[in-house]
């Protein structure tokens, strides 16, 4: 019995159509689980990621640190002390500064290009800086720089070891330019003391900081 020649190449196509349309039917039914899957993910992303923001916010505002800081004044006296501290004989002079001077002096506030802090406060203890503030850029917020004085060519600069905004401490990137500010603010106060006088020292005790140091003169 004969068989047509052109009937095999009929069915042959035929199973290659086949097998190409359910390659095609997989193809779409994987694709489609991997958008949804996707999809999943990235609403998963969100959530977890509004409530990270969410997390972060709260304990920034909370500032549960400013509920233990005693009221300060804001002294006008600093400026008497700095135009006429008490010499002896040799030159030598030791200036006491109280908390409440450093709040005078720090008074106009703290700025950097992307770091405003005003309505400040000073503490002071034996370890370090406490300067209290709100801050206003970039994020509103009840802030706490702890800073270390020391002394450079005759100058009090201040090493910024922390800033803290409610329970969260800020990236360290803030703190070489909140540095240079606070010893900045204090050169463009201290300018006048500065031509006259030579700090060599300086000394922290509970509220009050010592500058020890010889006249120029």
């Amino acid at each position: 019995m004969n068989k047509d020649p052109n009937k095999n190449v009929i069915s042959d196509d035929e199973e290659k159509d086949k097998f190409y349309d359910e390659l095609d039917e997989k193809a779409s039914h994987k694709s489609c689980c991997t958008c949804q899957t996707l999809l999943i993910f990235f609403i998963c992303l969100l959530f977890i990621s509004t409530g990270v923001i969410f997390y972060l916010y709260w304990q920034i505002k909370k500032g549960d640190i400013f509920n233990s800081l005693p009221h300060i004044n804001i002294s006008k006296d600093y400026q008497a002390k700095l135009d006429k501290p008490e010499v002896d004989t040799n030159g030598d002079f030791q200036l006491t500064l109280t908390s409440d001077d450093l709040t005078g002096l720090l008074s106009e506030g703290v700025s950097t290009e992307n770091f405003v802090l005003k309505d400040i406060n000073v503490s002071v203890n034996p370890s370090n800086v406490l300067v209290y503030g709100t801050l206003i850029k970039p994020i509103s917020s009840k802030v706490v720089i702890t800073a270390v004085p020391k002394v450079e060519n005759g100058k009090i600069k201040f090493n910024v070891t922390n800033i803290s905004a409610g329970d969260i401490n800020l990236p360290a990137v803030f703190n070489n330019s909140i540095s240079g500010s606070l010893s900045g603010l204090f050169d463009k106060k201290l300018a006048t003391f500065y031509e006259n006088y030579e700090v060599q020292k300086v000394v922290l005790e509970n509220n009050q900081i010592f500058l020890v140091g010889k006249s120029r003169r």
